[in-house]
Order: structure tokens, then C-alpha cells, then sequence
């Protein structure tokens, strides 16, 4: 049931409208998917300039990404190559366990998040987020098949700061977490 003062609820049966967008970001979104197409055909990923995370900043711990992919290898094979990297992980396969997580304190300094699940959609998900006060400024990548320029630009519209292309480089995933976490 849904708890409208619960901060965390993702209600994927009420959604705000997408976010309209002006003449000026729709410019700046097809600039950035021809890069975006580039770069993901040449590397694998593409990262634009990174949503600025507005939660304080914890130094005593190391950068926790959350992990959302309903294919547990490709969850745990992601949280044991970041945590060698360096990182904290935590990973979620369906809408239950995001929410867990997302209840879970700390937030996460950055989403990894699947498009293609069985019971949400990561388009709808990173819209929830985007609607969410305490989930808006965490910086979401895409991890996903769908690499298509109209994707991109979905994603871009809804907030996202990337996209990695699957199946995925562990090498790859590094280089987009690295340069949105350092």
C-alpha cells in the first residue's frame, strides 16, 4: 500500500507526468546522445557531466553504489569487482529489495540500475527517483542492452548521467564509476 509521507514509497501506480523539456535541454540531450553514440559504440559507456549528490558527504566510509539488476551473477560479480576497487555495495534484483535498500542508511552515492526487469522498468524507476526529494540527486547510470539513441535520450530526459552497454567490461564499469565517484 502506498504511504504518501513515506519518502522512500516508489508508488508505480500514481506517476507524475515526465518532466517536460524545453527547446534548450532537448538541444543539449541530442548533442549529448551523438557523443553519447559515440562513445558507446567506441568504450562501452558513456557519462555525461554527473548529477551532484546533495547528501552530506560521509569521509569515514568508502562510496556505496547500489547495484539493481534482476540477474544475480551480474549483481554479484559487479559487488565483488567494485569492492576490490575499493567500493561498498549493496544490490537489489526487484521492487522489493530496491526499496529495502533504498530504506537502508546510508544512501547510496550512486545507482547502477538495469532497464529491463520483470516487475519495474528502469525508465520508470529513475523517474520515481527523480520525483523522490530524498532520491533526487543520486547520480544513476544505466546498465543495459538498450543502447539505441532514443533510449539514451529517454534516460537523459529522466535524469540519468549515463549509460553502460551490456554485457559489460568489468574494466568499463570501473572507468564510468570512477569518473562519476572521484
Amino acid at each position: 500500500m502506498h504511504d504518501p509521507s513515506d519518502p522512500f514509497d516508489l508508488d508505480f501506480t500514481n506517476f507524475e507526468p515526465l518532466p517536460t523539456v524545453t527547446p534548450a535541454q532537448a538541444t543539449r540531450f541530442t548533442a549529448a546522445v551523438e557523443v553519447g553514440s559515440s562513445q558507446l559504440k567506441a568504450t562501452g559507456f558513456f557519462v555525461t557531466i554527473p548529477r551532484r549528490n546533495t547528501n552530506p558527504p560521509v569521509t569515514s566510509r568508502k562510496p556505496l553504489i547500489l547495484i539493481i539488476d534482476d540477474d544475480a551473477t551480474v549483481r554479484e560479480v559487479l559487488a565483488i569487482y567494485l569492492e576490490v576497487d575499493g567500493y561498498e555495495t549493496r544490490s537489489a534484483g526487484n521492487r522489493d529489495e530496491i526499496m529495502r535498500e533504498l530504506k537502508r542508511p546510508p544512501l547510496p552515492d550512486l545507482i547502477l540500475c538495469d532497464v529491463v526487469m520483470p516487475d519495474v522498468d528502469g525508465f520508470d524507476l529513475l523517474n520515481k527517483f527523480r520525483q523522490s526529494n530524498a532520491l533526487k540527486n543520486i547520480p544513476v547510470v544505466m546498465l543495459t542492452g538498450r543502447s539505441e539513441k532514443k533510449d539514451i535520450m529517454k534516460g537523459l530526459s529522466l535524469g540519468a548521467v549515463g549509460y553502460i552497454t551490456k554485457p559489460a567490461k568489468l574494466g568499463v564499469v570501473e572507468a564510468a564509476v570512477r569518473q562519476l565517484l572521484r
